[in-house]
């Protein structure tokens, strides 16, 4: 089945089934009880091109295990996802989110930190070579 029929039975057919007080707070609900039920739309929108192209990606590897970064309400996330798939169609996939935006946060401020000390390493080496010439020069003087 083309892609766009399959994202179309997505968003027609596809609701939350189950989640947490956790991850529906992610999602302005109070509770999960207030998400449980809802259709895709409310935790994919349809208008968003980057959660189709997440989509697509499912369909195009059968919902096996995937993990996906996402960006949801200044938090990043990373998706995993496995999908419910018999005779080659997907029948449901069941989601799991981390928050891992302080983990992205700190290897941002690894590389950051990383980079400053290459360039005190790049200082500190022609600081050297500039002290041997001046300890050669000394030396010859004397």
């Amino acid at each position: 089945m083309p892609e766009d029929e399959q994202i179309e039975l997505a968003y027609r057919y596809g609701y939350v089934a189950d989640c947490n007080d956790q991850a529906a707070r992610l999602f302005d609900r109070d509770s999960a009880s207030q998400l449980i039920g809802a259709r895709l739309e409310a935790v994919a929108p349809r208008g968003d091109p980057e959660q189709i192209e997440r989509l697509r990606a499912g369909f195009r590897v059968g919902w096996k295990n995937s993990h996906v970064e996402r960006t949801l309400r200044g938090r990043t996330l990373l998706m995993t996802r496995d999908g419910l798939v018999e005779n080659g169609k997907a029948y449901g996939a069941w989601l799991t989110a981390r928050d891992i935006t302080e983990l992205k946060a700190s290897e941002a401020e690894v590389r950051r930190l990383n980079t400053e000390l290459e360039a005190r390493v790049e200082e500190l080496t022609e600081l050297k070579g500039r002290l041997e010439q001046d300890n050669a020069y000394l030396l010859e003087e004397i």
